[in-house]
């Protein structure tokens, strides 16, 4: 019968390369010799060099990770604790890149560059250790000529495994029966820190491995543009501290936003939309209703963006799947 798995087995198969070995090694700061004796249970590394060891290995953490805890029940603890305090992190070049998008990019590009580099940081702070991690920014479907707000739409996102890098960008409409929006049409931010007992408090999110979630509108003074989502698949992860990064970072989001795009409460009234395969068809031909527009427009003569466009298909699929909704058989 084999022996069971622990961390220090897992890692004398990783080390067992010499080159690895080394490479590993010199990331850490340490001797190769260390690694083995780690490994062979000659000596205990310190919490910090097993922090290491987890953020050096992203590929191996997740296992990693369980299998350090199962050895030292107290690691996840003291790593917890530690996340509390600010950790080192290159604060001043982010934020100047933030601001130097906002100064010195094309307004057409802004939206993109900033939240790009907003959901890259985030994720790489939130989620260090790789253990699987889904963030979107989700903002509201620009109204139609009643000026209410019906719908949203996730924008951008971002993961790591087992979720997709490309993390939420499949176009579709979020209504009132989503986490999301419930948080854009009370305005409050909400925490799932377990999705099996949390959804009857809350909606929840269909996604396969969620066991916690935070979300919070992206909001100036009382008018909201929509909510950045994050998801885990670790019950419990959003504690105090993160939740305050989150905010940090919602706040920053409003940069990548124009006026027009904040809309006051009185203006949201969301309604329930149907699920992501029963609105697929509607945005099977969406390049091609975009084709139709820009093309129309300039036989007029008319002068239009392609980002308007895009908006002015938007609205057309919304239209179409609320009145799909009211009458079944149009």
């Amino acid at each position: 019968m084999s022996e069971p798995q622990t961390w220090r087995t897992v890692l004398g198969t990783i080390i067992e390369n010499v080159q690895e070995r080394r490479r590993i090694a010199t990331l850490l700061g340490i001797s190769p010799i260390t690694l083995t004796r780690w490994a062979t249970s000659e000596s205990t590394p310190r919490t910090h060099n097993l922090q290491q060891l987890l953020s050096e290995l992203p590929e191996h953490a997740p296992t990693l990770l369980q299998l350090i805890q199962e050895e030292f029940p107290e690691f996840a603890r003291q790593s917890s604790e530690e996340e509390e305090e600010p950790q080192a992190y290159p604060y001043s070049q982010f934020y100047a890149n933030i601001l130097q998008a906002v100064v010195s990019t094309a307004p057409m590009l802004r939206f993109w560059t900033i939240c790009n580099l907003i959901l890259q940081q985030s994720l790489q702070q939130l989620d260090p250790y790789h253990l699987g991690m889904g963030i979107t920014i989700i903002d509201c479907t620009p109204p139609g000529p009643e000026n209410k707000v019906r719908s949203l739409r996730i924008h951008l996102g971002l993961g790591t495994k087992p979720w997709d890098r490309n993390w939420g960008r499949w176009p579709h409409l979020l209504g009132i029966e989503t986490l999301s929006g419930y948080v854009v049409a009370t305005g409050h931010a909400v925490t799932i820190q377990d999705a099996k007992k949390d959804h009857m408090h809350y909606p929840t999110l269909p996604v396969e491995k969620l066991n916690s979630a935070y979300a919070t509108p992206i909001r100036h003074i009382d008018s909201i543009a929509g909510c950045l989502c994050i998801c885990s698949t670790q019950p419990h992860y959003f504690t105090q501290s993160r939740q305050n990064l989150i905010q940090n970072y919602a706040n920053l989001l409003t940069l990548a936003f124009d006026p027009e795009q904040f809309y006051a409460p009185a203006n949201i009234e969301l309604a329930i939309m149907p699920s992501e395969d029963v609105q697929k068809p509607y945005f099977a031909n969406f390049h091609q209703r975009l084709i139709v527009i820009l093309k129309k427009a300039a036989e007029q003569g008319v002068a239009i963006t392609q980002h308007a466009a895009e908006q002015r298909v938007w609205q057309e699929i919304e239209k179409e799947i609320l009145q799909a909704s009211i009458d079944p058989e149009t």
